[in-house]
Protein backbone atom coordinates (compact mmCIF):
# COMPACT_ATOMS: atom_id res chain seq x y z
CA UNK A 1 0.00 0.00 0.00
CA UNK A 2 2.83 2.28 0.03
CA UNK A 3 3.98 4.76 2.63
CA UNK A 4 1.20 7.20 4.27
CA UNK A 5 1.29 10.62 3.78
CA UNK A 6 2.68 12.75 5.88
CA UNK A 7 1.45 16.08 7.22
CA UNK A 8 4.05 19.02 6.94
CA UNK A 9 5.91 19.45 10.10
CA UNK A 10 5.24 16.16 11.28
CA UNK A 11 7.75 15.22 13.22
CA UNK A 12 11.15 13.90 11.28
CA UNK A 13 10.15 15.58 8.72
CA UNK A 14 12.72 18.38 7.12
CA UNK A 15 9.96 21.23 7.93
CA UNK A 16 9.62 20.23 11.50
CA UNK A 17 12.72 22.34 11.74
CA UNK A 18 11.18 25.39 10.80
CA UNK A 19 7.44 24.93 12.43
CA UNK A 20 8.75 26.23 16.31
CA UNK A 21 10.04 29.37 14.44
CA UNK A 22 6.39 29.80 12.53
CA UNK A 23 4.80 29.59 16.00
CA UNK A 24 6.73 32.12 17.85
CA UNK A 25 6.85 34.28 14.74
CA UNK A 26 2.88 33.67 14.18
CA UNK A 27 2.67 33.99 17.91
CA UNK A 28 4.83 37.67 18.23
CA UNK A 29 2.53 38.81 15.13
CA UNK A 30 -0.57 38.27 17.39
CA UNK A 31 0.99 39.56 20.14
CA UNK A 32 2.28 42.88 19.04
CA UNK A 33 -1.37 42.96 17.07
CA UNK A 34 -3.42 42.66 20.48
CA UNK A 35 -0.86 45.42 22.24
CA UNK A 36 -1.32 47.78 19.54
CA UNK A 37 -5.26 47.04 19.36
CA UNK A 38 -5.43 47.50 23.59
CA UNK A 39 -2.72 50.65 23.42
CA UNK A 40 -2.51 51.96 20.24
CA UNK A 41 0.33 51.65 17.79
CA UNK A 42 2.26 54.40 19.10
CA UNK A 43 2.95 55.66 22.70
CA UNK A 44 -0.05 57.87 24.74
CA UNK A 45 1.46 61.13 23.38
CA UNK A 46 1.29 60.00 19.42
CA UNK A 47 -2.10 58.54 20.23
CA UNK A 48 -3.82 61.60 21.62
CA UNK A 49 -2.27 64.02 19.28
CA UNK A 50 -3.99 61.92 16.30
CA UNK A 51 -7.20 61.78 18.02
CA UNK A 52 -7.18 65.86 18.57
CA UNK A 53 -7.20 65.27 21.98
CA UNK A 54 -5.63 68.68 23.31
CA UNK A 55 -6.22 68.04 27.30
CA UNK A 56 -4.63 64.69 27.35
CA UNK A 57 -1.93 66.10 25.13
CA UNK A 58 -1.13 68.80 27.57
CA UNK A 59 -1.13 66.63 30.57
CA UNK A 60 1.16 63.81 29.20
CA UNK A 61 3.63 67.22 27.85
CA UNK A 62 3.25 68.06 31.46
CA UNK A 63 4.19 64.74 32.97
CA UNK A 64 7.31 64.85 30.97
CA UNK A 65 6.00 63.05 27.49
CA UNK A 66 8.20 64.03 25.09
CA UNK A 67 7.77 64.16 20.81
CA UNK A 68 11.63 63.18 20.43
CA UNK A 69 10.71 61.94 17.06
CA UNK A 70 8.22 64.30 15.69
CA UNK A 71 5.97 61.72 15.52
CA UNK A 72 2.51 63.50 17.59
CA UNK A 73 3.24 66.38 15.31
CA UNK A 74 3.32 64.58 12.21
CA UNK A 75 0.05 62.72 12.98
CA UNK A 76 -2.09 65.56 14.44
CA UNK A 77 -0.88 67.40 11.11
CA UNK A 78 -2.05 64.54 8.77
CA UNK A 79 -5.50 64.54 10.68
CA UNK A 80 -6.13 68.19 10.87
CA UNK A 81 -5.73 68.61 14.46
CA UNK A 82 -4.61 71.89 14.10
CA UNK A 83 -5.08 72.64 18.20
CA UNK A 84 -2.62 70.21 19.26
CA UNK A 85 -0.65 71.03 16.31
CA UNK A 86 -0.03 74.33 17.86
CA UNK A 87 0.00 73.11 21.33
CA UNK A 88 3.43 70.76 20.83
CA UNK A 89 4.73 73.32 18.29
CA UNK A 90 4.63 76.06 21.10
CA UNK A 91 6.36 73.31 23.47
CA UNK A 92 9.19 73.24 20.85
CA UNK A 93 8.26 70.76 18.62
CA UNK A 94 9.68 70.96 14.62
CA UNK A 95 7.48 72.27 12.43
CA UNK A 96 9.27 70.48 9.46
CA UNK A 97 9.45 66.67 11.39
CA UNK A 98 9.20 63.93 8.74
CA UNK A 99 8.03 60.36 10.15
CA UNK A 100 9.93 57.89 10.50
CA UNK A 101 8.13 55.50 9.48
CA UNK A 102 7.99 57.24 5.84
CA UNK A 103 11.89 58.16 6.55
CA UNK A 104 13.23 54.65 5.71
CA UNK A 105 11.02 55.01 1.72
CA UNK A 106 10.57 58.66 0.25
CA UNK A 107 9.88 60.97 3.19
CA UNK A 108 7.22 62.58 4.18
CA UNK A 109 6.60 65.60 6.03
CA UNK A 110 4.08 66.99 8.16
CA UNK A 111 3.24 69.61 6.08
CA UNK A 112 3.03 67.29 2.87
CA UNK A 113 0.67 65.18 4.96
CA UNK A 114 -1.63 68.21 5.85
CA UNK A 115 -1.49 69.13 2.79
CA UNK A 116 -2.45 66.13 1.17
CA UNK A 117 -5.24 65.36 3.05
CA UNK A 118 -6.33 69.02 2.64
CA UNK A 119 -6.10 70.57 5.99
CA UNK A 120 -5.58 74.47 5.12
CA UNK A 121 -5.59 75.85 8.71
CA UNK A 122 -2.99 73.23 9.90
CA UNK A 123 -1.10 74.00 6.88
CA UNK A 124 -1.37 77.29 7.82
CA UNK A 125 0.16 77.12 11.24
CA UNK A 126 3.11 74.80 10.09
CA UNK A 127 3.97 77.21 7.70
CA UNK A 128 3.62 80.07 10.35
CA UNK A 129 6.15 77.75 12.48
CA UNK A 130 9.06 77.45 9.60
CA UNK A 131 7.58 74.81 7.89
CA UNK A 132 9.05 74.41 4.35
CA UNK A 133 6.91 75.13 1.38
CA UNK A 134 8.00 72.94 -0.76
CA UNK A 135 6.80 71.47 -4.44
CA UNK A 136 6.08 67.72 -3.64
CA UNK A 137 3.42 69.41 -0.52
CA UNK A 138 1.75 71.44 -3.39
CA UNK A 139 1.80 68.79 -6.25
CA UNK A 140 0.24 66.65 -3.08
CA UNK A 141 -2.73 69.15 -2.84
CA UNK A 142 -3.32 70.07 -6.46
CA UNK A 143 -3.62 66.07 -7.37
CA UNK A 144 -6.08 65.90 -5.00
CA UNK A 145 -8.03 69.08 -5.88
CA UNK A 146 -7.32 71.15 -2.77
CA UNK A 147 -7.44 74.78 -4.31
CA UNK A 148 -7.09 76.15 -1.31
CA UNK A 149 -4.08 74.43 0.37
CA UNK A 150 -2.32 74.93 -2.94
CA UNK A 151 -3.17 78.96 -2.75
CA UNK A 152 -1.68 79.03 0.93
CA UNK A 153 1.26 77.04 -0.14
CA UNK A 154 2.43 78.89 -2.93
CA UNK A 155 1.23 81.99 -0.89
CA UNK A 156 4.00 81.17 1.43
CA UNK A 157 7.09 80.06 -1.22
CA UNK A 158 7.49 84.09 -1.68
CA UNK A 159 6.77 84.53 2.05
CA UNK A 160 9.96 86.03 4.16
CA UNK A 161 8.69 84.26 7.50
CA UNK A 162 9.25 80.76 5.27
CA UNK A 163 12.03 81.21 3.31
CA UNK A 164 15.51 80.11 3.74
CA UNK A 165 18.01 81.34 5.70
CA UNK A 166 20.00 83.86 3.54
CA UNK A 167 23.58 82.45 2.24
CA UNK A 168 26.40 84.52 3.86
CA UNK A 169 27.63 86.95 0.85
CA UNK A 170 30.67 86.19 -1.17
CA UNK A 171 34.38 87.68 -0.25
CA UNK A 172 35.05 91.18 -1.59
CA UNK A 173 37.04 90.57 -4.80
CA UNK A 174 38.48 93.43 -6.92
CA UNK A 175 36.40 92.20 -10.03
CA UNK A 176 32.97 93.07 -9.74
CA UNK A 177 30.22 89.84 -8.60
CA UNK A 178 26.93 89.19 -9.19
CA UNK A 179 24.95 89.89 -5.65
CA UNK A 180 24.31 86.67 -3.31
CA UNK A 181 21.16 84.79 -4.18
CA UNK A 182 19.07 84.50 -1.32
Amino acid sequence: MGEPKRRIGAPGDANDLHMPALRSSLFGVLLALLLSTLYGCFGPLVNAASQGNTQKVRALLDQGHTDRHGQAIFQASCNGKTEVVHLLLERGGNANTVSREATKKLGFSALQCAASNGHAETVSLLLKYGANPDKRAIELARQKGYTTVVQVLVDAQGSPTTSPAPQPAARPSTTESAPPIY
